[in-house]
């Protein structure tokens, strides 16, 4: 006798404002985590943590402050986390860097190249960030530089490996 299991694999959505009011009107109700969940086909700790992050604190009638959910509220800081969870490229944390870089490699006569450039940007700024060798090359093959391999005499003797 075999038994075959079946698993669904649901990507993560988050959640609506709708279902932020449905949660607000439950909780204003005495429903449970858990019937939040069943309700709204959620697992029970998603809920759980929606009322924690969603939870501004209210000084009811007789002047006592508590922790109340407010959709409203907890959808504000959604979309405000929501901005400020983009990726950083090193393009956006080491521009003082790529700047004397694109100098130093557009000089005549040229004295440093781009490994050189870099040991002593680490050597002379230790506490700038400095991106590595692999990190400029890959800069200068996606075009976030105003250079190409051309300007490169030496990288032009290695293959550039291109994504497939």
């Amino acid at each position: 006798m075999t038994h075959t299991q079946t698993t669904t694999t649901n990507s993560y959505q988050q959640l609506g404002f709708d279902e932020r009011g449905a949660i607000e009107a439950m909780h204003t109700q005495g429903f449970s985590c858990r019937g939040f969940a069943l309700e709204l086909h959620r697992s029970p700790s998603t809920i759980s943590r929606e009322l924690r992050s969603g939870a501004v604190n209210h000084m009811n009638s007789s002047r006592q402050i508590h922790a109340q959910y407010f959709a409203d509220a907890a959808q504000a800081w959604h979309e405000r986390a929501q901005l400020n969870s983009h990726e950083y490229g090193p393009l956006d944390f080491c521009d003082y860097f790529f700047k004397d870089l694109v100098k130093a490699l557009r000089q005549r006569p040229r004295i440093q190249s781009s490994d050189s450039f870099v040991y002593a940007f680490q050597m002379q700024f230790p506490h700038l960030c400095c991106p590595s060798t692999s990190i400029v090359y890959r800069c200068i093959d996606q075009g976030l530089l105003p250079m190409t391999n051309i300007d490169l005499p030496m990288r032009l003797r290695h293959p550039v490996k291109h994504p497939s």
